[in-house]
């Protein structure tokens, strides 16, 4: 999870199975201070191939 400065505020390396997957996040930072309310950014990387993608959430509280 990033800030929109490009700040990593958490991450979380997981496996996931083939298909629909969700991954929680609670919206602390990795040192367990709340994040403010705003505009964050998850990027979901393949491991295998490298690829990944980036998606929009907003923090509401």
């Amino acid at each position: 999870m990033f800030s929109p400065e490009g700040r990593l505020v958490w991450s979380q390396e997981s496996q996931l199975a083939k298909g629909t997957s969700t991954v929680e996040w609670n919206g602390l930072r990795t040192d367990g201070s709340r994040v403010p309310r705003g505009l964050y950014f998850v990027k979901l990387t393949d491991g295998a191939s490298g690829t990944h993608v980036i998606h929009k959430v907003v923090m509401t509280h």
